[in-house]
């Protein structure tokens, strides 16, 4: 069998295993015969065993297959996807049998993809910080400055063409129009309470 099949007793002596355990293990076949599985499991892992142990002692439901880790011969952690049953004899449990397939470099796999996920999405939040960050100090200041000149010079003028004063105050309203769009963009972008204030009270401002 490709996966890793062994038998041990209910304290924990091997009884049985085939060589696909031994490739798993980093141990021959022979040594594992004379070992304990406490041999190559973590304080955590013994927890896990301990707990799936009692539940089928107790015929209590388990989700198998589950993950387990355990520690090879080199010393390097590998990570099971374990399937566990209950040997009896005559109805008295006399030991566990155990299916496992190793899914370490799957679950690597996974890690790394997942991190790479966390590195973009943060680079992306970090790149829409800062196009918010600029389109409020350096734009929205921008359009804010040239709507109060053309509103000064429109004060600043008793006699201009009325042509001219309406121009100028439909591209006023033309600028406040554009300010107001910046800054919703930005706020789009990144609300700046998402930093002031936290996740939650940003939800709740959002919802509303």
């Amino acid at each position: 069998a490709s996966d890793a099949i062994w038998v041990h007793d209910l304290e924990g002596n091997i009884i049985v295993a085939n060589e696909a355990t031994g490739k798993l293990t980093g141990y021959s076949v022979e040594e594992l015969t004379k070992m304990n599985v406490r041999s190559f499991l973590s304080e955590e892992s013994l927890n896990l065993a301990s707990q799936i142990r009692r539940k089928l002692f107790e015929k209590e439901p388990v989700e198998q297959p589950y993950e387990q880790s355990l520690i090879r011969k080199d010393g390097t952690k590998a990570i099971l996807k374990l399937a566990t049953s209950l040997i009896t004899e005559d109805g008295k449990p006399i030991g566990f049998h155990h299916i496992a397939r190793d899914i370490t470099e799957e679950r690597r796999m996974q890690d790394n993809l997942r991190y790479y996920l966390q590195e973009i999405t943060r680079a992306q939040e970090e790149e829409r910080k800062r196009i918010a960050r600029e389109l409020h100090d350096v734009t929205a200041q921008t359009l804010y400055a040239l709507n109060r000149q053309v509103d000064n010079f429109l004060r600043g003028r008793t006699i201009l063409p009325e042509d001219y004063a309406a121009f100028l105050r439909g591209l006023n309203r033309q600028i406040k129009e554009l300010l107001q769009d910046v800054r919703r963009f930005g706020k789009d972008l990144r609300p700046p309470m998402l930093d002031d204030l936290g996740l939650v009270a940003t939800l709740r401002w959002l919802v509303s």
